[in-house]
């Protein structure tokens, strides 16, 4: 995983470019994190977020909620903390990512992420 603080300190790995969510996303949500728990979100912090945020969306849609395996791989996805990310009925998940280089002792984003994954119209 290059998602890591100090990555630019290996020289050779400078100018590469790696696929992750966008880290000011994940900034924000550990600002959070840190101020309610008091200590540092682990990294899968987001998922299980993103898991109960889904669910708890899903229990509204309806009276009763709709757990249907339609409604849990919408094609449009869920927005969620690293992102947009959708489920499809066998069994993957894809996350829509933003495209980072290591530039000297930072990386930067120089592709943002999709904001969703509905079709551009032409």
């Amino acid at each position: 995983m290059w998602d890591v603080g100090g990555i630019g300190q290996e020289a050779t790995l400078r100018g590469g470019w790696y696929a992750a969510p966008d880290p000011t996303r994940r900034a924000d949500f550990e600002r959070r994190y840190l101020a309610t728990y008091g200590r540092p979100a682990p990294r899968l912090a987001t998922l299980a977020y993103d898991a109960v945020a889904l669910a708890g969306h899903l229990a509204r849609l309806r009276p009763g909620g709709d757990f249907s395996a339609a409604a849990i791989t919408n094609p449009n996805g869920w927005a969620g903390v690293d992102g947009a990310f959708r489920l499809f009925p066998d069994g993957r998940s894809e996350r829509a990512l933003a495209v980072i280089e290591i530039q000297g002792d930072r990386s930067t984003v120089i592709g943002p992420a999709p904001s969703s994954f509905a079709r551009p119209v032409n």
